[in-house]
């Protein structure tokens, strides 16, 4: 197994390497941003990464928060073209630092929220609750009592015995949360997880939310299973 795996790298790699080798991908440190200090460190923003590395020790996660302003403000920038309103909610499981998050939240992007620990991350950052949306495969039965306590934006099922959980909760709180549907429109990378559409799993667990009593139905939640390459795609 380990043989094949390494061929597979190899394959994948191979026409990368080659190119380096025959001096055809030539990777500088501007490439990245950086630029390089007279003593030869390389420096991001004229602040030398050696003397991070001497301050806080190895290894270390540097942040620039420049570009993460950058970064975020071409994502909501689309809410300037076209009339076009988009909301954005940053994953906590991607990067869940809080001088990160503290940063996003400030320029108006909400929180993507997969566990108990991260729910409970948001609301100590001062995430307002109509600004965290819960999803997840795999919800703990005290997590998602505390995301219909907290009255959220949105919680997402991915399954429907999952309904039958956020229905229980919800009777005993007193609620009525904002439920959204995963659903899996496709059998590739992004069908794995949610109800299939094709099969008829999807419109079945609308008709089981319905029918619940207490839950509304506010959104449907479904992964591409692909890259954003541009605004158009």
């Amino acid at each position: 197994m380990l043989r094949r795996a390494r061929k597979r790298i190899r394959q994948l790699l191979g026409p990368a390497v080659r190119q380096y080798r025959s001096g055809g991908c030539e990777v500088t440190p501007a490439h990245w941003g950086l630029t390089v200090t007279p003593l030869g460190h390389l420096a991001c923003d004229s602040v030398s990464l050696a003397s991070l590395r001497e301050e806080w020790g190895s290894p270390l996660h540097v942040v620039l928060a420049r570009r993460l302003r950058e970064n975020a403000s071409e994502f909501l920038a689309v809410n300037e073209v076209g009339g076009t309103r988009a909301e954005i909610y940053y994953s906590y499981k991607s990067n869940p630092v809080p001088g990160v998050l503290q940063l996003l939240h400030s320029l108006g992007i909400g929180a993507e929220v997969i566990s108990e620990y991260e729910l409970w991350l948001a609301l100590k950052l001062g995430v307002p609750v109509n600004r965290i949306v819960f999803n997840g495969p795999a919800k703990s039965t005290a997590a998602i009592h505390d995301a219909v306590a907290q009255d959220l934006l949105l919680l997402n099922v991915n399954h429907r015995e999952e309904i039958d959980v956020v229905a229980t909760v919800a009777r005993a709180l007193g609620k009525s949360p904002r439920i959204g549907i995963r659903v899996a429109a496709s059998s590739g990378w992004s069908g794995q997880f949610g109800l299939s559409i094709g099969q008829g799993e999807a419109f079945t667990a609308i008709k089981q939310v319905h029918e619940s009593g207490v839950l509304q139905l506010a959104a449907i939640h479904c992964h591409v299973g692909g890259m954003l390459r541009s605004a158009q795609h």
